[in-house]
């Protein structure tokens, strides 16, 4: 509880918080300084396309609300909501659609 609490309230004068990552992934998501409520990702053409889709369709409740692109330091990333935000302990299952991301060599 005590670490919970120092990264909610950081160590200087801006709060930057912490953001639960999934395993294999701890570099994918990257908190954002300006919103609290949005996380960074690594830009991808294929999920800027496949997010910016989502926005319009009914599918839209059940993803993070996509705001588009953000540069930093010549780097391009998606902002997204960060659907965890404000939960104390969450619990994430990570669902995936569409093709599968692996050969069956792989398997």
């Amino acid at each position: 509880e005590k670490a919970q609490k120092e990264r909610e309230e950081g160590s200087g004068s801006r709060t930057v918080p912490f953001v639960p990552t999934a395993a294999g992934h701890d570099e994918a998501l990257i908190a954002s300084e300006d919103d609290p409520g949005m996380v960074l990702k690594k830009y991808s053409e294929p999920e800027h396309v496949a997010l910016d889709a989502l926005m319009g369709t009914n599918l839209r409740g059940f993803c993070p609300t996509y705001h588009g692109l953000k540069a930093i330091d010549g780097a391009s990333f998606h902002v997204m909501q960060n659907c965890l935000f404000g939960l104390e302990r969450p619990h994430v299952m990570d669902i995936k659609m569409g093709q599968r991301t692996f050969q069956e060599s792989e398997v």
